[in-house]
């Protein structure tokens, strides 16, 4: 009986250091995520510094147009490719914004899950712990049954002894009448 509660509890342990992998590798799937939003928000950021700068060089462009009537079919055409290149800018933080919301989502359901395991471990957890105590109850009632068994068969033992000699003697009676 100690063999099988020795073994139910090395099965507990095992079970319980898997969840512990378990949860270690979604703590690490979720500090990924959170460092690729991080490096997204920083490149978030230096693509706002690039517009920024963007729009003081249109700001200059401009007034060299108005300045400089001449050159004015060159600058049509260096605003036309810096608006190509604004669109494209553009596009590519919409695809991070895109990537970011998809990134969001991911990271609710993951705590959705997570807090859904968590209530299953301690429900579980809740469970062992109550079959351990019942079985830990049965084992010491167990134990209790198996010393009063021990000490009937020892009285049996000696009383059929004692009957055996009281037999010898009533055979030896008879024998010497």
């Amino acid at each position: 009986m100690a063999e099988k509660m020795d073994t139910i509890l090395q099965m507990l342990e095992q079970m319980n250091q898997q969840m512990d992998k378990g949860f270690g590798e979604v703590n690490e799937r979720i500090g990924k995520l959170e460092s690729e939003t991080a490096g997204n928000t920083e490149r978030l950021e230096r693509m706002e510094e690039r517009m920024i700068s963007m729009e003081g060089r249109m700001s200059a462009v401009e007034k060299t147009i108005l300045s400089m009537d001449g050159r004015l079919s060159s600058v049509e055409e260096t605003v036309a490719s810096m608006d190509g290149r604004l669109s494209s800018v553009e596009a590519a933080v919409a695809s991070i914004e895109g990537r970011m919301g998809t990134m969001e989502e991911t990271i609710i359901s993951v705590e959705g899950r997570l807090d859904r395991m968590e209530g299953d471990i301690t429900i579980i957890k809740d469970a062992v712990v109550h079959n351990l105590t019942e079985t830990r109850s049965h084992v010491k009632h167990f134990e209790k049954m198996q010393e009063r068994q021990q000490r009937v068969i020892e009285l049996l033992s000696l009383r059929a002894f004692e009957h055996e000699a009281d037999i010898r003697d009533i055979r030896r009676m008879l024998n010497h009448q």
